[in-house]
């Protein structure tokens, strides 16, 4: 299973910069985690079954959710516990270090609070925002303050806009600008991850959890109605054909759903046959050629370096077995904004899109916050930032006729998910 980056405990980000986890070596598939250390988190944890796999230097880190809260272990190669961090409420704060936050930081919201025992020793992290601003924060159980970061100081540059400029070799550096219209969306879409333009002022749109089209009217700011088209499941992306909706499954499964907006569409499933590491985010419709570009978030290592995208065509619902577009890696300002496990993290594609006037292939990152114009030879066109406090999992793209661009984020924890509208793309 690849680790889904946007769900990792927000410990994490203090955990890549500490001495003993200088470096993190690679993502770890469940076959490969030796069976001592299985069946150790068996005995801990025997009703979790969904867990993320990783190896920090010499340590197995596995993480997962109770209850829906993230947690993280840490187990050496005996198998012993060494770390455990679980996320909990402000209020289970202790009282020195709640009256330290309201004295000294009585005017940041508290995003997500984690606590972490290592031996005997236990510490709370505190993730705050102010605005665009977001900080890290480690106390002991005295209040004390152990360490103080800002995870993404890019984001401070410019507290009001919501892209950053990225200089390129080229010298075309594009601006969004500030979005025309930006609407917040309802508790059942915080996790909204992939959307399209339908007529009318309204969206089409589906999230990470659930087999359902979400309708959402944009002028109401409300969504009118709610289409079931399959079970649970990490829906990634949607595309709309007159009456037919396609939506992407991680799992390189397409369900294609004719006649959605009918009592009783009728839905097929499509299985792409592509590698189980690709992890399958982004879909985007070349009407002209009737097909569907596709692109992992993950990797095939068949391909060496190269992230792929691959076609699937309409008519034969059969997918090219051969990738249409190889992406070489690294590219110059495709560096990992994170802390990079492999080559393949400075380009993790969340969403693709076909510009309708221009042609052009859109790429959304969500991992490393940018959106990109690509060739048809995989080399970078056009590349913006955007900026994670505004957009924090940027995942959804859509065009309108006009060429008016959409961008669709989920929210944090306790955010909302959002939905901006651009005037115009890069």
């Amino acid at each position: 299973m690849i680790v889904d980056m946007k769900k990792r405990s927000l410990y994490s980000l203090l955990l890549a910069g500490s001495t003993i986890m200088a470096s993190c070596n690679t993502f770890w598939e469940e076959d490969q985690v030796p069976e001592n250390i299985k069946v150790r988190f068996a005995e801990m944890y025997p009703s979790v079954k969904n867990v993320d796999w990783d190896l920090e230097n010499t340590l197995y880190e596995a993480d997962f959710k109770i209850n829906g809260r993230e947690r993280e272990v840490l187990l050496d190669t005996t198998g012993a516990l060494v770390q455990v961090s679980e996320e909990i409420d402000k209020a289970d704060l202790p009282e020195a270090i709640l009256a330290r936050m309201a004295k000294e930081y009585g005017n940041y919201n508290v995003e997500e609070v984690h606590r972490v025992q290592r031996d005997k020793q236990r510490s709370y992290v505190v993730e705050l925002q102010r605005r665009t601003k977001e900080v890290l924060i480690t106390f002991d159980e005295a209040g004390n303050l152990l360490n103080l970061t800002d995870p993404e100081p890019a984001a401070l540059k410019a507290e009001q806009a919501t892209v950053l400029p990225v200089s390129m070799s080229d010298d075309r550096v594009n601006m969004l600008g500030k979005p025309v219209a930006r609407w917040e969306l309802p508790q059942e879409l915080r996790e909204i991850s992939g959307i399209a333009v339908l007529p009318d002022e309204k969206l089409a749109c589906v999230q990470d959890e659930q087999g359902t089209i979400f309708i959402y009217d944009t002028s109401k700011r409300s969504v009118e109605r709610q289409i079931d088209f399959a079970g649970p499941g990490d829906y990634e992306g949607i595309v709309i054909m007159d009456d037919e909706a396609i939506v992407l499954r991680s799992d390189a499964t397409l369900l294609r759903i004719k006649g959605f907006r009918k009592e009783k569409p009728q839905v097929t499933s499509h299985s792409l046959g592509l590698a189980p590491t690709q992890d399958t985010e982004g879909m985007a419709l070349d009407a002209a050629r009737n097909r569907l570009l596709i692109a992992g978030k993950g990797y095939d290592k068949k391909y060496g370096s190269k992230k792929t995208i691959f076609e699937f065509d309409l008519q034969s619902n059969k997918v090219n077995p051969e990738p249409v577009i190889l992406i070489e890696l690294p590219q110059k300002n495709l560096e990992s904004k994170k802390k990079a496990k492999s080559i393949y993290d400075g380009l993790q594609p969340a969403s693709l899109e076909i510009h309708p006037l221009t042609n052009e292939l859109y790429v959304l990152d969500a991992e490393n916050s940018r959106i990109m114009v690509l060739s048809e030879q995989g080399k970078i066109v056009k590349l913006t930032n955007l900026n994670p406090a505004e957009l924090p999992k940027a995942e959804g793209l859509a065009f309108g006729t006009n060429g008016e661009m959409y961008i669709a984020s989920e929210g944090k924890k306790k955010g909302k998910g959002v939905i901006t509208k651009y005037s115009q793309g890069l």
